[in-house]
């Protein structure tokens, strides 16, 4: 999955909500029972790219250098977070999980950055409502990871089961660690 801006429409500090381009591109599957993988089909298709309206915040390089101290991965919270705001939208947003997608991009201390997109073409006002509700969303979805009985992370918390990446790098705990340090 790749994203590129194409437009900026409304910003407040590090908060940016606009227009993306998303490609969307399947390399294959797997055929599983229950959690054991049976079979992987390689099987290219063509890539599927449309325009929609997003949301998308950086992660302060400050934080960033905190986590990396500690010997987390930065990607693995911030892939939670995401995950966990998408989880927390359909109570806000009045929307189905389904109409959401996002990605978290991390390149080598340039770039920690989360996007959160409207599933359809053209958007249809999730993330221009996702907008206005920022600080409350994220609180929400901070609250709800802390909350979680589980140790390393579920589908209750940050899980989902439409990842584009099979759940993988994910981590509970980099992900509060970066929630605690935006909260201050």
């Amino acid at each position: 999955k790749t994203i590129r801006e194409l437009e900026t429409i409304n910003k407040k500090q590090e908060l940016c909500f606009g227009r993306v381009q998303v490609t969307e591109t399947l390399n294959g599957y797997k055929k599983m029972r229950f959690d054991k993988e049976l079979e992987k089909i390689n099987q290219m298709l063509p890539p599927k790219t449309f325009e929609t309206e997003a949301i998308w915040f950086d992660i302060p390089q400050k934080i960033v250098n905190k986590i990396i101290e500690q010997n987390m991965e930065p990607i693995a919270g911030m892939h939670a977070i995401e995950h966990a705001m998408i989880g927390m939208m359909p109570y806000y947003c009045m929307c189905d999980k389904r109409d959401i997608g996002g990605m978290s991009i991390y390149s080598n201390q340039t770039t920690a950055r989360i996007y959160i997109y409207d599933g359809c073409e053209g958007g249809i006002g999730i993330n221009e409502k996702a907008f206005q509700l920022f600080k409350q969303l994220l609180q929400i979805a901070h609250k709800h990871i802390k909350e979680c009985k589980c140790k390393k992370g579920c589908p209750s918390c940050i899980y989902s089961n439409k990842c584009g990446n099979a759940n993988q790098s994910l981590d509970k705990k980099t992900a509060l660690k970066i929630l605690n340090e935006i909260d201050d």
